[in-house]
């Protein structure tokens, strides 16, 4: 017993570190991002061949090591599949655009790398970030464009006095909220894009230091929000 509770331990640890790499590896982009999903399958692959035949006397290298190969492409075919099934937009939910036009290419923009992962027509002020697994949703004054990365390493890109994390799941730009609003006992504030961003309780604080203003007031009728 102690011996599967071990080779299952050993397995999931091992899929974690080269899922972890894989990210990481998507997230950089270029050729390290085309290589990241080979590399993963064939790793992954010889890792539970090779720990297979340690384990298992009678395991045939060549024709199960082969099974292995084809199961794990499948499986991770089907995974990537989900991912970007699940990364679309869905229709109805889509983020509405702004009417007004975009400045002019590279007017009142920060150089940074988050810029440099989003499409040309996509270059424009940052209105907010929204972390959807390890995919990050930027909408910008530009329109709306999902992109592989962690929340941590965008916000880490943005300029302090821009915005904040004002969510575990949200950063907001400071100049582009339009209002704020409390609805079941929760803040929320309102972006330039027309969506409610929730504000954590913890983050509140840095939210009125950063000269956003919270009413007390009765609670507005239901609009469109961000659970």
């Amino acid at each position: 017993m102690g011996e599967r509770f071990f080779y299952f331990g050993a397995m999931m640890s091992m899929v974690f570190v080269l899922r972890e790499v894989r990210d990481n590896l998507l997230a950089m982009g270029g050729v390290a991002g085309r290589l990241a999903w080979p590399a993963f399958i064939l790793c992954l692959s010889g890792g539970i061949t090779g720990m297979n035949e340690t384990v298992f006397a009678d395991w045939s290298t060549w024709v199960s090591g082969t099974t292995v190969l084809f199961l794990v492409l499948t499986i991770s075919g089907l995974v990537w599949a989900a991912q970007q099934i699940v990364a679309a937009p869905s229709d109805g939910v889509e983020e509405a655009s702004i009417d007004a036009a975009p400045e002019p290419e590279g007017a009142g923009l920060v150089e940074n790398l988050l810029m440099q992962r989003l499409p040309e027509d996509m270059r424009a002020p940052v209105v907010r970030l929204e972390a959807q697994d390890h995919r990050l949703r930027v909408v910008t004054e530009a329109g709306t464009a999902t992109i592989l990365m962690r929340m941590s390493d965008a916000e880490a890109m943005m300029p302090g006095p821009m915005g904040l994390r004002i969510h575990r799941s949200h950063w907001i730009s400071v100049d582009k909220v339009v209002g704020t609003v409390r609805r079941d006992g929760r803040d929320l504030v309102l972006m330039a894009d027309g969506v409610e961003v929730p504000v954590s309780r913890n983050t509140k604080d840095a939210a009125i230091a950063a000269g956003i203003r919270f009413e007390a007031a009765n609670e507005d009728p239901p609009a469109a929000r961000i659970s």
